[in-house]
């Protein structure tokens, strides 16, 4: 059995708690580790704050379409956007090695969500016909 649930916001900081509270009240009906729902929180919350980060360039003029699939067996999670693309393979990797003070800010998003998400694929508009940009990332549950 699947179960698909949707919300659309505006591109704004406050809607990232909005965001959050609507996936965790859909997750809470399901049998969920609490470490798998914080995984899938905190790569949610990344993305979001990316797209208004970045791919909005903070305007906020924008909207987030999330759409939220959940399974037996998996949880996927969708997110649209029509901002800007961005090359998701030439975002260096954190490098941990460095002191702190030493390093810049941000940069940890798409590191999180990978390291937290099984599955992690971007697909950009007016790439195979697409009017949106997406971000797909998918838990698979134990």
């Amino acid at each position: 059995m699947e179960n698909k649930y949707s919300i659309k916001v505006n591109a704004k900081p406050e809607n990232i708690e909005k965001i959050a509270n609507f996936v965790e009240k859909n997750l809470k009906n399901i049998k969920i580790h609490k470490d798998a729902l914080e995984e899938i929180l905190i790569s949610i919350d990344e993305a979001i704050s990316n797209v208004i980060q970045h791919s909005y360039t903070g305007s906020q003029n924008g909207y987030i379409r999330l759409i939220l699939t959940i399974t037996k067996k998996k949880v996927e999670v969708s997110i649209f956007d029509k901002g800007s693309i961005f090359e998701p393979n030439k975002i260096p990797s954190p490098n941990f090695s460095k002191n702190l003070n030493d390093r810049s800010l941000g940069g940890l998003g798409v590191f999180l969500m990978k390291k937290f998400m099984d599955e992690v694929t971007f697909t950009f508009k007016n790439k195979v016909d697409k009017k949106e940009n997406e971000l797909k990332m998918i838990k698979y549950l134990k």
